[in-house]
């Protein structure tokens, strides 16, 4: 059991939550880059997770404005 499970899950690896949690896939990154952060030294860890968040930042940024473009042209459709 990993460390990332344990916190995850508690010490006794109970799967209980985790579906009230996150999705399976979105724990998966989260261990992935648990370990990949635990590669680096602790200036470079903070680094790399700081980067890792703005990257998410601007997915969900472009994510958002997409979905509002497709809303859009969508009710621009039905008004013709």
């Amino acid at each position: 059991m990993t460390r990332a499970f344990k916190f995850c899950c508690g010490a006794s690896g109970s799967k209980r939550t985790i579906p009230n949690l996150m999705k399976p896939e979105r724990y998966k990154e989260i261990e992935r880059l648990y370990h990949v952060a635990r590669e680096r030294t602790p200036e470079q860890r903070e680094a790399f997770l700081k980067r890792v968040m703005e990257m998410k930042i601007c997915a969900r940024r472009w994510n958002r404005s997409l979905q509002l473009r497709v809303r859009s042209e969508a009710s621009l459709r039905q008004a013709r």
